[in-house]
C-alpha cells in the first residue's frame, strides 16, 4: 500500500477492523509518519442480476446500498446495523452458487431484512419496489403488517407446553 504523501510503499499496520463485508485498516507510513485508512474487501463472483424485462446485469452493491438508505433515512438505525444487513443481502447472493439471481427475488429478501429490523423502512421499500400506486395499496400493506404482528403476538403469548 503507497501512502497519499509521499507515495512511498513502506507502510505498516496499526489497527484492522472488521466492518460487515470490509476490513478498515488504520495505516502508517515508516518513511514520513503520516497515518492514513484504508477499506478492504473481499473479491467475490456475485451472480449476475435478472431484471423484471429479462435483462441481465452486473449486481451493483451501491443501487442495494442506495435502497435501503432511502428506506430507513430519519430512522434512527445504527450505520452498523444498516451495513450488517447489507452484509446479509449480499452474503445471500454469494451462497446461491447460481451464475444468475431474479431481481424480484432479491427485493423481497430485502423487504424481509427490513421488515425484521424496521416496520416503517419496510413499508417505504415496498412501497417503491411493490409500486404502490395509490394509498389504498399503502393501507392494505400496513393492514397486512398489522395482522401478521396480532398473529404473531398470540402466539408468542401462548404457553409453551414442553416442560
Amino acid at each position: 500500500m503507497r501512502c497519499p504523501n509521499c507515495s512511498r510503499g513502506d507502510t505498516g499496520v496499526i489497527d484492522s477492523r472488521p466492518t460487515g463485508a470490509r476490513v478498515r485498516r488504520r495505516r502508517e507510513c515508516k518513511h514520513c509518519g503520516e497515518r492514513f485508512t484504508t477499506r478492504e474487501e473481499l473479491a467475490r463472483e456475485f451472480p449476475k442480476i435478472v431484471k423484471r424485462d429479462k435483462r441481465r446485469e452486473e449486481y451493483q452493491p451501491g443501487k442495494l446500498r442506495t435502497s435501503v438508505g432511502l428506506a430507513l433515512q430519519k430512522i434512527d438505525i445504527s450505520e452498523g446495523r444498516s451495513e450488517q444487513l447489507i452484509s446479509d443481502i449480499e452474503e445471500l447472493l454469494l451462497n446461491i452458487k447460481e451464475p444468475e439471481y431474479p431481481s424480484l427475488q432479491l427485493g423481497i429478501q430485502v423487504m424481509q431484512q427490513l421488515r425484521a429490523l424496521n416496520h416503517v423502512a419496510y413499508v417505504r421499500y415496498a412501497s417503491v419496489y411493490l409500486g404502490f400506486e395509490d394509498i389504498g395499496d399503502f393501507i392494505r400493506q400496513v393492514e397486512t403488517l398489522q395482522e401478521e404482528l396480532a398473529r404473531q403476538q398470540v402466539n408468542d403469548e401462548q404457553l409453551s407446553l414442553d416442560l
